[in-house]
């Protein structure tokens, strides 16, 4: 493989954390897709909500958005409640929604502040879960 970017997911009970670092190719968003599907096939149904922080991402090529976009499709269908992405640049998320349409599928919310995007997104999965019961 050749992987061009780095990744990092992490979960803590009913949040799911995932960091990008760089420019992605498509290795490298494949990469992050698969540690991200694993950590949401392990929910089993129960909802869950997503937090990407992307201040450190620097694009992508365009079969990597295409493959990033196949990937947001596919969690649209999931228990997700919300996703939250943190961003420094105003440009950015402009870019990956016009390049990434099915984010519209999803509860998502963009942030620059990350204490802001947690309280937001306990205030999404609380909600989820009452909502389930």
């Amino acid at each position: 493989m050749n992987i061009h970017g780095e990744c990092e997911v992490n979960r803590q009970g009913n949040m799911l954390f995932g960091t990008l670092i760089g420019s992605f190719n498509e290795d490298g968003i494949t990469l992050y897709i698969q540690q991200m599907r694993e950590q949401v096939e392990g929910y089993n149904g129960q909802p869950f909500v997503v937090l990407v922080d992307l201040t450190r991402v620097e694009g992508g090529t365009p079969e990597a958005y295409q493959i990033l976009d196949n990937y947001n499709r596919w969690l649209a269908t999931q228990s997700i409640a919300a996703k939250a992405l943190l961003y420094d640049s105003a440009v950015q998320p402009d870019i990956l929604f016009s390049r990434s349409p099915s984010l519209d599928l999803q509860n998502t919310k963009i942030f620059t502040d990350r204490v802001e995007a947690i309280a937001w997104l306990h205030q999404q999965l609380d909600s989820a879960i009452l909502n389930k019961q």
